[in-house]
């Protein structure tokens, strides 16, 4: 997964106060460049999945900037 956005930020999503956000189903095709935007606009970001035990698949999450 690219680090850079594919779209920058529109100004609302710059202006707007960060907060805790949970994703479900994190390690899915769609969550992924959503975490990435979440985690640009300098939220919090939980995310849930099926075997968190497997490295291989939040190894991309883990690996944007923010993410843990």
């Amino acid at each position: 997964m690219a680090t850079e956005l594919r779209v920058p930020l529109y100004e609302t999503e710059r202006l707007s106060a960060p907060t805790s956000v949970c994703v479900t189903g994190v390690t899915g095709y769609m969550a992924g460049p959503i975490v990435q935007r979440l985690l640009a606009m300098g939220h919090t970001v939980h995310g849930t999945c099926r075997a968190p035990e497997n490295t291989d698949t939040t190894k991309h999450l883990t690996a944007l900037p923010g993410g843990a």
